[in-house]
């Protein structure tokens, strides 16, 4: 089993960031990863922590649940006001996979027309 950073961009506009939110953690929760932890969320380059498990395979009213909880979040640290504008949304999660099943989960959530990043995470022993 290996650690990967995965990165997923969607745009989004005025007024409509839970539809890019929800299809990010849908894609996420039904990409075959497992162990996954939502640890940032960035909109228009201003990130935002976040320590959030993610359930495998939530959809529907529990997605949307976890982003009200996402949109909470930036709500507080972006003020009301960040919602009116237009700019890129991108989730940091850290997953573990298979390293034969990482591929297949990458190529699931790129069919879902999200932008997405792949990078192993390394276990530094000293």
């Amino acid at each position: 089993m290996a650690r990967y950073k995965v990165q997923i961009t969607a745009r989004s506009c005025c007024g409509r960031h839970r539809w890019p939110l929800v299809d990010i953690v849908e894609a996420l929760a039904n990409s075959g990863f497992q162990q996954i932890a939502l640890e940032e969320i960035a909109f228009a380059g201003v990130p935002v922590q976040l320590a959030l498990p993610l359930e495998a395979g939530i959809s529907g009213d529990r997605a949307h649940a976890l982003v009200d909880i996402i949109l909470d979040r930036l709500s507080q640290t972006l003020g009301s006001n960040a919602f009116c504008f237009t700019g890129n949304l991108t989730v940091t999660a850290l997953v573990e996979a298979e390293e034969a099943q990482a591929p297949v989960s990458l190529a699931f959530i790129k069919g879902k027309a999200l932008s997405v990043n792949l990078e192993p995470l390394y276990l530094h022993v000293s």
